[in-house]
């Protein structure tokens, strides 16, 4: 709580001792109060007097009695300002932004008038609360905070008057439309190797935002893909077809951040929100969590309790420091090398604070990314400990997360359902959409695993509800895409591409590249299962230069292999393995190991068919060892099979021909799945027709009563092929 006297200075300019008299008069009547109410008297300064209380309760009813007590004495004009938060109390002195804050309310209030926090008044239980009134949302010029402000209303205690604060009100958002907000990464006004504070500052501050409930901010991805440099405010809005643009800076000078904000609303065509405040450096894991609050509050959405939206992550600035570096550096990685160095600037952060869980996720990722999913697990189970220990329910969720997608990753689908519901309820309890979205999202490549169609679409009908209550385009787009995957892994190609061209038509109106090159990828695949080189390769094509624009190598290891397995399939292996190849390098160089074992087996099978047995014969070893590593049961599965059929091509006598086929039957025993009973009943047909073994028209028949009812259910084209070729030798 912070007093003082109105018009003290000039009083002490005209007499000395009338204005030291009036202080002493004015302490005579507060100490006592001050420890009536439970409070301690921090500090004096001049006329001023700074004091904390145990509770809110114990402040206003302190600051209330005092006024009335001098009320009738026309020489004590003092006014009052209280704030309620942490503070830090060292050296017989108090710190922390709630003194700060405290001594802006107090600078706001009339003499006479007590003016207290939005945050004060929510401490008061109900037998305590006094009648206000409201000042708005007010600006703390200098501390980069917004707070609501009450003016307590009793008997003999000055009201101020609503109309004369509303020059430095703040409008939150009053309409039925749900909040809409571009966070611009902020701009780095210091040295260039200082851009990861303001990336990794800007880039939470974006995931956090996001979570808050019900309102729609702009992704990162989204963000970065438009020259929000060269743009207007206005434009950028209409880009990113939001209402709301925020933007900053951050300058880093020796142990201080110099820091701006400004938030645009383009429906009324102003700026609604500008400040410029400075940090010291302890203060830096703060700057998140005091942006969050602010525009939180103008967007008139609340942080749901239990969230950290608006805290402070720890307490250590320098473990938060070598967080942001090792953040910024792994997003911003381009080789292996980079991964390495984000890994030792992420283990550093934890070594300086062990419960800083968002730097043992990030930790988690790499490994993750990198296809080391032993090594993740061992990550994310540490930080769910810790995360629990802390109770930290936002910290909990995400780990949740991290750990079914890794259990996807390595085929444990049932562990991957039941971590993602854990992860879903807590992001529930959260009203975090978009962490139960994501998740959701996530479940519907588990059920594309298991081949559960139907309850793919269930979560993904459960997203686009969502996407379409908060109005997110991108949402919409990509739930829209992941349709069109569910339909075309039924066959339903026809109506995937409904699904498609309404991703590509969201996507080239938010000029989201990445989205268009998602779309254009699967387009592709569908037309290469119908047996359209043509348009395959044309989709392809397309996906792959819009890779090449924006630098996705992920993306151009992908075409390259896609656009070889379409000249697979069409019988120009030339043309296939010099893409496979190209492929492959650039997936190794940039460490991408998801797409490895699709490129090898294609390239292995590719030598196996223009007889080049020996080469296939290392591919497909290199093959399954990158697909057990991941996993890939699928693919380990072709690549065994394949594995058998070189064996058999390379042994030199009938009878050695015989151990790989056996091994085949051996398999063919044990499988369930239509489709892997298929393609063992066909490879069976063909050794043992080389070595016209009797028996191999039943392979025959039975392949080809199954490769049928499979191109019933999706009419893929190498299922037609294979039908075709059953059929040639009925």
């Amino acid at each position: 709580m912070f007093t003082d006297i109105v018009g003290y200075t000039s009083l002490t300019s005209k007499d000395d001792l009338a204005a030291l008299h009036l202080v002493n008069k004015k302490n005579s009547v507060l100490k006592p109060l001050i420890k009536k109410h439970n409070g301690t008297p921090i500090k004096d300064m001049g006329d001023g007097t700074l004091s904390s209380f145990q509770s809110a309760s114990d402040a206003s009813l302190c600051a209330v009695e005092f006024q009335e007590s001098v009320y009738e004495d026309d020489q004590m004009n003092v006014r009052v300002g209280i704030h309620y938060g942490d503070t830090i109390f060292k050296d017989n002195d108090v710190f922390g932004d709630v003194v700060n804050i405290a001594s802006r309310i107090e600078t706001m209030a009339v003499s006479g008038g007590v003016f207290i926090s939005k945050d004060v008044f929510d401490q008061l239980s109900g037998e305590e609360k006094f009648d206000t009134v409201s000042l708005g949302l007010q600006t703390m010029k200098g501390v980069g905070r917004l707070v609501e402000i009450l003016a307590l209303k009793a008997d003999k205690i000055v009201e101020p008057n609503p109309v004369e604060y509303n020059s430095t009100r703040i409008s939150a958002h009053e309409d039925d439309e749900v909040p809409s907000l571009a966070i611009i990464p902020f701009v780095n006004k210091g040295k260039e190797e200082d851009i990861f504070y303001a990336y990794g500052i800007s880039s939470d501050l974006i995931a956090d935002v996001s979570g808050a409930g019900n309102l729609r901010v702009s992704g990162m991805n989204d963000v970065e893909i438009i020259d929000h440099v060269a743009l207007s405010n206005t434009e950028i809005a209409e880009k990113l077809l939001v209402r709301y643009v925020a933007t900053g800076s951050l300058w880093k000078m020796e142990n201080m951040f110099q820091l701006s904000v400004e938030l645009y609303d383009n429906k009324e065509s102003k700026v609604i929100w500008s400040d410029r405040w400075q940090e010291n450096w302890d203060s830096l894991p703060s700057i998140k969590g005091k942006l969050a609050d602010g525009m939180l509050k103008v967007l008139d959405t609340p942080a749901p309790a239990g969230s950290d939206i608006i805290t402070t992550v720890t307490d250590n600035a320098d473990a938060y420091e070598f967080y942001l570096k090792g953040k910024y550096k792994y997003e911003k990685r381009k080789t292996i090398e980079d991964t390495e160095v984000a890994r030792g600037l992420l283990k550093k952060a934890i070594q300086l604070d062990e419960s800083l869980v968002s730097a043992r996720n990030i930790l988690g990722w790499t490994y993750d990314d990198a296809g080391d999913y032993k090594k993740a697990l061992e990550i994310y189970r540490k930080s769910l400990s810790i995360a629990e220990r802390e109770k930290d329910k936002h910290g909990i969720m995400v780990t949740y997360g991290s750990m079914g997608v890794v259990n996807l990753s390595m085929g444990s689908l049932e562990n991957a359902l039941e971590l993602l519901e854990k992860q879903q309820a807590i992001a529930e309890l959260l009203k975090d959409k978009y962490e139960f979205s994501a998740s959701l999202g996530n479940m519907v490549f588990i059920y594309i695993q298991k081949a559960d169609y139907d309850h793919a679409m269930d979560c993904l009908e459960k997203i686009m509800t969502v996407a379409e209550e908060i109005d997110h385009q991108g949402w919409i787009a990509i739930t829209s895409g992941n349709m069109g995957l569910v339909r075309s892994r039924k066959g339903q190609y026809d109506r995937a591409m409904v699904h498609f061209n309404k991703q590509l038509e969201i996507c080239d109106e938010l000029d989201d590249k990445q989205g268009t090159a998602n779309g254009l990828v699967n387009m592709g695949l569908i037309y290469k299962r119908k047996g359209d080189k043509k348009r395959a390769l044309e989709y392809n094509d397309k996906y792959m230069q819009i890779s090449k624009e924006i630098g996705n190598k992920e993306g151009i290891a992908i075409a390259c292999g896609n656009s070889g397995s379409v000249y697979k399939q069409e019988g120009d292996f030339e043309k296939a393995l010099e893409l496979f190849d190209k492929g492959i390098a650039l997936a190794k160089k940039i460490g991408f190991k998801h797409t490895l074992p699709f490129i090898l087996l294609d390239k292995a099978e590719t030598l196996y068919l223009s007889e080049s047995f020996e080469k296939a014969k290392s591919t497909n070893q290199e093959c399954l060892q990158i697909a057990g590593e991941m996993k890939y049961e699928e693919q380990l599965f072709v690549s065994r099979v394949l594995s058998e059929k070189i064996d058999f091509a390379l042994a030199v006598d009938d009878d050695k021909k015989m151990v790989p086929m056996n091994k085949l039957e051996a398999m063919l025993k044990e499988v369930k799945d239509e489709g892997r009973n298929a393609q063992l009943q066909y490879e069976l047909w063909i050794l043992k027709k080389a070595l016209n073994i009797d028996g191999f028209s039943n392979h025959q028949r039975e392949a080809l009563k199954l490769y049928n009812r499979l191109y019933k259910k999706t009419p893929d084209f190498s299922h037609k092929q294979k039908i075709e070729e059953l059929n040639k030798t009925k």
